[in-house]
């Protein structure tokens, strides 16, 4: 797992925890009731230190999971850079992170796993599974 992944998961479960926290806290344990509570808790009717801690909770939760997205690309763009210096080093022109042409035990239209397809100019190819499994 990517670093940057590992914070955002712990930013948007913190930031949630905090969220549901001020709103259970705040007698929005009833599905009927938590939109009305959310209006009062934002709108300072349970103080102001609920208003800055639900608000707090609802900024960390989007941080985190905007933050958590950022490390899945990062995550991705490196196996995609191990796909390519792995098919350079083989000998093959250009290396890509895709589908596998092999099928799942069961059959279906599943793909067995993703890969990383290496290709020479002459269109020989051959294909590794690119988690490094």
């Amino acid at each position: 797992m990517h670093p940057v992944m590992a914070v955002g998961i712990a930013l948007a479960f913190i930031g949630f925890g905090l969220f549901a926290g001020v709103l259970f806290g705040s007698g929005g344990a009833s599905k009927t009731r938590q939109f009305q509570v959310i209006g009062e808790v934002l709108g300072g009717r349970h103080g102001p230190g609920r208003k800055r801690a639900m608000l707090v909770g609802l900024v960390m939760t989007v941080l985190g999971t905007c933050t958590t997205f950022a490390g899945v690309t990062a995550e991705d763009a490196g196996r995609r850079q191990r796909c390519q210096s792995y098919c350079h080093q083989q000998g093959y022109t250009r290396g890509e992170i895709g589908p596998s042409d092999a099928t799942p035990a069961g059959g279906g239209r599943r793909v067995a796993f993703g890969a990383c397809t290496c290709t020479r100019a002459d269109g020989a190819r051959t294909q590794t599974r690119a988690d490094g499994r």
